[in-house]
């Protein structure tokens, strides 16, 4: 018998055509989102701006949730052109195409996410990725 192999999706073209689509927010997601700005609220200053940065920002949800707090300055990348593309049109910030392999940046952020992407990342690479992200 035969084995098929999973299919990688961590690819430029299979994310480009997953944020495409409209993606809708389901409960599970928005519960662990609005979690994840109640202590990013909680540990921000509270006299100037704070600089979030989010590997693979994807949809944004959790930026989109803080839009309105005048707390916070949005950076974020991801490997997907079409996500970026929706960002730029949705909110002020900082986002550029890139991955979390090949990015670099000499700013210092206040906190700084990588949700759902650590899975992404072969595990002979995940060290020197968290790493990297120790540097922000």
């Amino acid at each position: 018998m035969r084995m098929e192999l999973i299919p990688d999706i961590n690819t430029k073209k299979f994310w480009d055509k997953e944020f495409f689509r409209d993606r809708i927010i389901d409960p599970m997601t928005n519960d662990r989102i609005n979690t994840i700005c109640k202590i990013i609220i909680n540990n921000a200053k509270k006299d100037t701006k704070n600089k979030l940065f989010d590997l693979g920002i994807g949809d944004g949800w959790v930026e989109q949730k803080l839009k309105d707090n005048k707390y916070f300055e949005f950076n974020g990348i991801d490997i997907s052109e079409v996500a970026i593309d929706k960002l730029n049109k949705k909110l002020k910030g900082n986002f550029n195409v890139n991955n979390v392999y090949s990015f670099e940046s000499n700013n210092l952020y206040d906190t700084v996410l990588a949700l759902e992407i650590l899975e992404h990342i072969p595990q002979d690479k995940i060290y020197n990725v968290l790493l990297k992200i120790k540097e922000f």
